[in-house]
């Protein structure tokens, strides 16, 4: 993991205090027909996240100036649980059978005959468990919890594997000011975003 990265969590309830989701990039051109040319830019989204007004106590404001004072505003990321977001049961991933090779946790979003796939790279330590494509047939391995790479102790038995477990995403602040307010002594806020960052 490169530098600026700093494994610890924003605490659960202070995330709580968070609205957002995924956010992606899409070029839209309208033609002289009055139809629209969309083109998608990124091929993950960024998850992004707005400070909720009004939904902190005292001492959630002073969790995030902590974060905020040892990550220099945007220099730092770190661990955020989604509140809406943050569990996989019996997801489907590809992998290298006959070998060793690491592979890389996914989610898969179904819409449809359409899926969308997105890396998960920041699992909960402790909490992933490989199984075979059968799902029942436990793989033993490490996995890098700073990355969401699972790499098997003996080779991958099938080029498909399933895992389940909990997942944060590393954000990092969107700004190198840090935006604090007491509306009034039992109403505070601060305007702070967050937007999701690759390992």
């Amino acid at each position: 993991m490169t530098t600026g990265f700093i494994d610890q969590r924003m605490s659960v309830r202070v995330a709580s205090g968070f609205v957002g989701g995924p956010e992606w990039s899409t070029n839209i051109q309208t033609l002289g027909s009055g139809r629209e040319s969309r083109n998608k830019q990124w091929q993950y989204p960024k998850h992004h996240y707005t400070a909720n007004v009004g939904a902190f106590t005292a001492d959630d404001i002073q969790e995030l100036r902590s974060i905020f004072y040892v990550c220099a505003g945007q220099w730092g990321a770190f661990r955020f649980q989604d509140p809406v977001d943050f569990s996989a049961e019996g997801e489907f991933i590809a992998v290298e059978a006959g070998t060793k090779t690491p592979a890389q946790l996914t989610k898969t979003y179904t819409f449809g005959l359409q899926q969308a796939v997105r890396k998960i790279q920041a699992p909960v330590a402790g909490s992933v468990l490989m199984f075979d494509s059968d799902g029942t047939t436990a793989i033993a391995g490490t996995c890098d919890y700073a990355t969401g790479l699972f790499t098997p102790t003996a080779n991958w038995p099938h080029a498909t594997a399933a895992w389940s477990g909990k997942f944060d995403v590393w954000v990092r602040f969107m700004s190198d000011y840090g935006s604090f307010t007491a509306i009034r002594p039992e109403l505070l806020t601060a305007d702070i975003e967050l937007l999701e960052v690759s390992v």
